[in-house]
């Protein structure tokens, strides 16, 4: 009887000092980790205004037009609306496609 005594608490001492059992210890493969990243600090960086123009302007010969697709890319709106402006008065003979949108 002392012998069963002695065995039970030796292996009771031994369970508690492995820890609990895990699932991982049954063959049951652990939950996926989901890990959040923690929020990042972006600087203030100005704004980058990208112009996009289209438009077409008459020239001498008949049937045959002047046409611009051109890009720029400006510090400010004011500075994009007025490029936008001065393009639109040289090739207003055919409406395009006109723009300034902010990319940064």
């Amino acid at each position: 009887m002392n012998r069963r005594r002695l065995l039970t608490a030796a292996l009771a001492i031994s369970a508690a000092l492995t820890g609990p059992l895990s699932a991982a210890d049954l063959g049951v493969p652990p939950p996926p980790v989901v890990v959040a990243p923690a929020p990042v600090l972006v600087p203030v960086v100005p704004h980058i205004w990208l112009g996009h123009f289209t438009g077409g302007a008459r020239t001498a010969i008949p049937g045959v037009m002047d046409w611009r697709d051109e890009f720029a890319r400006f510090p400010s709106r004011r500075e994009c609306l007025y490029w936008l402006h001065a393009l639109k008065r040289l090739y207003r003979a055919q409406e395009g496609y006109k723009t300034c949108l902010p990319i940064r």
